[in-house]
């Protein structure tokens, strides 16, 4: 039993206060690790998507691609879940639920724009979910905003990768 399984206001009668500020740090955490996971879960689906659309021909080799990028769409939704989890904890320990930085988060936002292909025509019309840009400082100047993208890019390059290219070429 954790502070979030009970109402906000017996926390002080039950002398779960303190232990509720704890859980509530712990769990904002959570919510945006979560959130951090599913854009990464994003990108490797759109560079897998990407591949599949230019390199793989045939019954066979669609047919196995088109499994394995169901089970990464499940992956989506399962990290999704993950932050619906903590975000209603956060809310049953004072969370608003018209905080802006943790909304709520539906399956039809799971997506994003594809950053490791250069902008199609009408791409830019296309706004990604509230969650892409969570997480990034407010109160940066316009060079250190353009270094975190470029830091946050790299990382994206570095962690991308297509694990069923070998299974269907081999």
């Amino acid at each position: 039993m954790l502070p979030s399984s009970f109402d906000q206001h017996l926390h002080e009668g039950l002398g779960l206060t303190s232990l509720a500020a704890i859980e509530y740090q712990l769990r904002e955490g959570q919510a945006y690790d979560a959130l951090e996971d599913i854009r990464e879960k994003i990108k490797i689906f759109n560079a897998n998507l990407d591949f599949k659309k230019a390199n793989v021909f045939g019954q066979r080799a669609n047919t196995r691609a088109q499994q394995f990028l169901s089970h990464l769409a499940a992956d989506k939704v399962s990290g999704a879940e993950k932050y619906r989890v903590a975000r209603r904890a956060l809310i049953r320990l004072g969370l608003s639920e018209l905080d802006v930085s943790l909304q709520e988060l539906r399956n039809d936002q799971l997506y994003g724009k594809d950053t490791s292909r250069p902008a199609r025509l009408g791409d830019s019309k296309k706004e990604d979910p509230w969650f892409w840009i969570v997480g990034r400082p407010s109160d940066l100047t316009p060079k250190e905003q353009t270094d975190w993208s470029l830091e946050s890019e790299s990382l994206y390059i570095n962690s991308n990768y297509l694990p069923w290219a070998e299974v269907l070429f081999s």
